[in-house]
């Protein structure tokens, strides 16, 4: 089984796809690439919104529980939140009372502040994981995003909880070795271009079991992110784990 852990919702500032065809089509090109399952979230109705609004957190999450509905067998959803939100336990609660398998935190907030803190608490005592955006750019990260070495601290600070480092980082080597040493911390694959050694990298730092395929759809393309593990230079039984054996045994408990 293909499971795909980093996918977004169409919104509308992708211009091709509006109307009836937004939802559907995420869902449709992932069967077209072979994907049997996609961990979805929504950053925003209109456009990826770095601090949105409860108003604006709860029509993101409705789009992803649109998608669940229809398609229940090949979507998981994510919960979008802004920690900053005074309602954010609420919102938290509702996704899950609806099925929802995790917490999505981008930008709003970085990984090591305190006010992030309660979020995860929260988050463990409903037995969800967090999938955290991280990069670390050369030309400087927004305000409050996150590097490698926030999500390593909220590690130390939570060892039990279930965490995802999105996009490995954003740095093939530095941002692995930040999170290294802490066994609850995974990353996935998405966004950046398919380099040779970037895969092969990630298993020599973190081992086979803790790199999980993503591919930020459908700002990336899907066939072109599986390539990254398809041609990697790694024996295809490490392949099969990093496309979905991974992730499922991380949410084993969850599907029990």
């Amino acid at each position: 089984m293909i499971i795909d852990v980093h996918v977004h919702t169409y919104n509308r500032s992708h211009d091709a796809l509006l109307g009836s065809r937004l939802f559907q089509e995420i869902v449709t090109r992932a069967r077209k690439a072979g994907i049997d399952r996609i961990v979805i979230s929504s950053l925003g109705r209109t456009a990826y919104l770095p601090y949105p609004s409860s108003q604006e957190v709860r029509e993101a999450n409705d789009d992803v529980l649109k998608l669940m509905q229809e398609f229940p067998e090949e979507v998981y959803g994510l919960c979008y939140l802004n920690p900053r939100n005074p309602d954010w336990k609420e919102e938290m609660q509702r996704c899950y009372d609806r099925g929802m398998i995790g917490i999505k935190l981008w930008i709003a907030v970085k990984a090591s502040s305190p006010i992030l803190f309660p979020v995860i608490e929260a988050a463990m005592q409903r037995n969800l994981f967090i999938q955290q955006h991280s990069f670390l750019k050369s030309r400087g990260n927004y305000r409050d995003e996150s590097e490698p070495f926030d999500v390593a601290r909220l590690g130390i600070e939570y060892p039990q909880a279930r965490i995802i480092m999105a996009h490995a980082g954003g740095n093939g080597r530095e941002g692995l070795k930040a999170i290294a040493p802490m066994p609850n911390i995974y990353v996935d694959t998405s966004g950046g271009v398919p380099e040779c050694g970037v895969i092969e990298n990630a298993v020599a730092i973190l081992g086979s079991q803790r790199v999980l395929f993503g591919s930020d759809a459908p700002g990336r393309s899907y066939a072109v992110q599986q390539a990254k593990i398809t041609a990697a230079s790694i024996p295809a039984a490490v392949k099969r784990r990093i496309m979905g054996s991974n992730f499922q045994e991380f949410i084993r408990h969850e599907d029990n």
